[in-house]
Parts: C-alpha cells; sequence; structure tokens
C-alpha cells in the first residue's frame, strides 16, 4: 500500500514538473515573441538620425545642367550615347579645394563570360590622379557595404584609395529605420551580435568570380536597406546622379543634374550627416558661401529620403501636365497619385523600364509591368505608357518626374527610385528638385528628352505598353505583398 502511495506521488511530481517546465517554456516563447516584436516595430517606425528626411533651402542659380545616357536601337544596331560618366571624372579633375564621392555601387563585379567596360577602375584612377595633382586636397568617398558583400571581402577600390591617403569607408546603416520588420526584429535582437566577415563557404550571389561568403553577410544583406546615393561634387560643381560607378551598368540610361552655388553647402551637410551615421569624421568643415546671383533662372533644392517622396506627392496634387521615366515605379501613394491626376483629366507620359534584365539576368517583370496594368485599368486615358527598349539587356535607370503648371517646369530626380523602400526613408538617398519656367533651357531640354524617346525620334526608344502590360493576378498579390511588408529586390 505504501509503495503503491509512493509511486503515485512521484508521478503527481513527475507530472508537476512537467508542467511547470512546460508553462517556463511557454512564458519564455511568449517573451521572445514579444521582445522580437517590440524590436520589430521600433525598427520600423524609430525617429530618423537628424538631418535624414531633409529638404534643403530653395536656391535661385543660373548654373544648372540637365545631362543624360541612352542607349537604344537604330537600324537593327545597337547605339550608346554617354555624358554623364565623364562629366563627373570632369568634377574631380577640376576640384580644387574637396571632392566628395557618395556611391551605392562602386566595383566591377561582373561574371567571366560577362565583358562589360570597367568603370570602377577608372573611377578611382581619376580620384587618385586628383590627390597626388594636389597634396592638399581634401577628398572623401563614402560607399555601400555591398561593394564587400557585407564584410565578406575587401573592395580592391577603396583598398587603393585608402592606400593613397583618401579618406573611403563603408555606411553603417543600423540607423536607419528597417524596411522587413518581420526579418529586422529577429536581426536586431539575435543575429547582428555575430560579428562581421569571417571564412566564406557560400556562393556569391553577386558574381561566381567573388570569394565566398559567410552565412552572417546573407543575415545582414536581408535587412534590404543601405547607402543607394549617387554623388559627386567639388567646391565648384555637384552632379546629383542615377549612375552608378559600376561595369555592369555601363550601357543603362542614366541621367543627371549638375548645378554650381549654394545647393553644393546643403549636400556637403547631408553627407556630414552619413558620416555621423557612420560614425566617421568629416573632413570639410567650411561650408559653401550663398550663391551672389538671387535673380538666378532656377531654383535648386536638395532633397533625400522621404522628403522626396513627400515633395513629389505635393507637386502631382498641384500639376497641369506629368512626365514620369522610372527604373521602378511601385509606391502606393505615388500610384494613386498619378491615377487621380488623371481622373482631373491632366495628360500623363510614363516612360517604364519593362523589370526583365538586371546586370545580364532575366526578371520576371516585377514590379512595372504589374503597375502599369493597373494604371491603365483604373485611369482614364489621359494616362499613358511606354516601355523603354533595352537593346543591350540594359536598364532604364532613369529616375524623373516633370511637372508642369502655370508656365513653369518643375524637375525631382536623382538616386531614388521611386519604390516604398527608396523614398520611405529606409534608404540613404539624393535627389534635386529644380524649378524654372518653361521656356528656360534646362526645361527645354527635358521637354526635348521625353518627346524624343516618346516619338522615337532618331531611334527606337520606346514602345507600345501592350509589348509587356502584365496581368497576372499572383504577380500583382507577390507586387503588393512585397511592397507591405519590404521583401522585395527594389
Amino acid at each position: 500500500m505504501i509503495g503503491r502511495r509512493a509511486v503515485i506521488l512521484r508521478r503527481r511530481s513527475k507530472e508537476a514538473g512537467q508542467v511547470k517546465k512546460g508553462k517556463i517554456a511557454g512564458l519564455l516563447i511568449v517573451v521572445i515573441l514579444l521582445t522580437v516584436s517590440s524590436v520589430s516595430v521600433y525598427g520600423y517606425t524609430k525617429p530618423q538620425p537628424e538631418g535624414v528626411d531633409y529638404a534643403g533651402a530653395e536656391h535661385r542659380s543660373d548654373a544648372v545642367e540637365f545631362l543624360y545616357d541612352l542607349t537604344y536601337e537604330k537600324n537593327g544596331r545597337a547605339v550608346v550615347e554617354q555624358n554623364v560618366y565623364d562629366r563627373m571624372l570632369s568634377v574631380i579633375e577640376e576640384a580644387g579645394e574637396f571632392v566628395v564621392v557618395d556611391m551605392f555601387l562602386y566595383n566591377n563585379f561582373q561574371e567571366p563570360e560577362q565583358d562589360y567596360p570597367d568603370m570602377a577602375g577608372p573611377f578611382t584612377e581619376a580620384l587618385v590622379k586628383a590627390k597626388e595633382t594636389n597634396p592638399d586636397l581634401t577628398v572623401y568617398v563614402m560607399t555601400d557595404e555591398i561593394n564587400r558583400s557585407y564584410g565578406a571581402h575587401k573592395s580592391p577600390h577603396i583598398e587603393k584609395l585608402r592606400e593613397h591617403g583618401i579618406e573611403a569607408h563603408y555606411f553603417d546603416n543600423s540607423e536607419l529605420r528597417d524596411p522587413a520588420p518581420a526579418y529586422s526584429g529577429v536581426w536586431r535582437t539575435f543575429l547582428q551580435w555575430w560579428g562581421k566577415g569571417g571564412e566564406g563557404w557560400i556562393p556569391n550571389a553577386q558574381s561566381s568570380s567573388l570569394p565566398d561568403v559567410p552565412l552572417r553577410s546573407y543575415l545582414e544583406a536581408l535587412n534590404l536597406k543601405g547607402n543607394h546615393r549617387k554623388l559627386v561634387f567639388s567646391e565648384k560643381e555637384a552632379i546629383v546622379t542615377s549612375l552608378n560607378a559600376q561595369g555592369r551598368g555601363a550601357y543603362n540610361s542614366n541621367f543627371a543634374f549638375s548645378v554650381q552655388g549654394a545647393a553644393i553647402g546643403d549636400l556637403l551637410f547631408t553627407e556630414r550627416v552619413t558620416a555621423d551615421m557612420s560614425g566617421v569624421d568629416f573632413p570639410i568643415k567650411n561650408p559653401i558661401p550663398a550663391a551672389s546671383n538671387q535673380n538666378g533662372a532656377y531654383s535648386v533644392q536638395v532633397l533625400t529620403e522621404k522628403a522626396i517622396k513627400t515633395t513629389i506627392l505635393e507637386e502631382i496634387e498641384q500639376a497641369e501636365k506629368i512626365d514620369v521615366a522610372a527604373f521602378y515605379l511601385s509606391d502606393r501613394d505615388l500610384v494613386k497619385g498619378l491615377i487621380r491626376a488623371a481622373e482631373r483629366g491632366i495628360p500623363v507620359r510614363i516612360i517604364l523600364d519593362p523589370n526583365i534584365h538586371a546586370f545580364g539576368r532575366e526578371k520576371p517583370g516585377i514590379p512595372n509591368q504589374v503597375v502599369a496594368h493597373e494604371l491603365r485599368e483604373k485611369a482614364p486615358d489621359s494616362l499613358e505608357i511606354r516601355w523603354y527598349n533595352t537593346a543591350k539587356k540594359e536598364q532604364y535607370h532613369t529616375k524623373l518626374f516633370a511637372f508642369q503648371k502655370g508656365g513653369e517646369t518643375t524637375l525631382i530626380g536623382g538616386a531614388a527610385n521611386f519604390t516604398k523602400r527608396n523614398i520611405g526613408g529606409f534608404n540613404l538617398e539624393t535627389n534635386l528638385k529644380v524649378s524654372g519656367d518653361d521656356h528656360t533651357k534646362v526645361m527645354q531640354d527635358v521637354q526635348d528628352y521625353f518627346d524624343r524617346l516618346w516619338t522615337n525620334e532618331g531611334g527606337k526608344f520606346t514602345q507600345s505598353v501592350s509589348a509587356y502590360e502584365e496581368d497576372s493576378w499572383w504577380k500583382h498579390k507577390l507586387y503588393i505583398l512585397q511592397e507591405r511588408t519590404g521583401f522585395s529586390t527594389y
């Protein structure tokens, strides 16, 4: 009898212990989930560092130019017109006091069978030569971690710059908001503490010719954010562009603004913010004096990050005519704004990349083909779309809005794609807003640019929207899911 009671007591004790362990495990799971959820929400909504989402003052200037590159088909062969890259090199060569470079893609990554022109090498040589020619010249370079595969290997270009006494740094994106909170909450809670680098064992997705990467590099990359800026400027001239100093983008159709004057001081401010976020001492202390010509033909304003989106939406609501040139157009607020503009009866012309090529690889057409179908389905006929004809499997990499109203044109363009990530305050971006009379040279140049591409004047630049328009329901659902969750490549 006593033995039986002892067995029962032991069984009850064991069951109680199991219940207790289960409660502890359940409590631990709840704590972990609450912690990760809290970190996710905070990472998505946290205050931006001071100086991010920046809208500078509007400065008057006569010294503004519109530059562009085009790759297109003419008489059955590919033609390449390029202006932006050489102008960037010219800015470096002619600098007297300083050169600042902030460049997203700064590499010559490509597959062994690919033979794209090297753009990073000559760019590096130009910076080195400028420093050697003028040892007092301050040269400062900021780039993104993608150029060393998130710590998996060294960048030969950054290393060469450093060897020649040039300050060259990688941007630390940890202070930026997280575009994919479902993952970044896990990253910030558990994974970011693993350190950086290490021996690689996983094939490098950027190129098979690159060293293998450790798991940690992929885990960091999955945060899907970075420094997407593309600009080169000195005390004399600034180039704000969509062009990367990267070989696989050599044939892309890009554009740039060249500006002089007080806006350069605002660009210095935005780069000082970037340096502070990365724990780097920004070496240029003196601001650029205000431009002397207060009656200049153009108004120039520096916009970064979410200030780009805010300004575009304001212009959409007031415009009497809109032209858009876009590598990616997916931000839901912009899409809805363009539909509303068309419903007001104003003409809207949109030239889109078909999203079928990326660095020589095939893509499924998301988001542009899906968005084009939605715009065509929901907007009146005053909204028209044409696809850029990517003749050499390149990209139509331009990112530009042109608004006309009351005899004045306003341009907004630069590095930022028109996606939630790029203009939602998750990436670093730099654009310019340039305004002026419709009949000024820059505004006429932009109008001629759009007309040339739209009408195929002198070449096969664009083709009918029916060539690629995608009405697949699952692709539309995937696009919406990607745009809302942040899990996308755009």
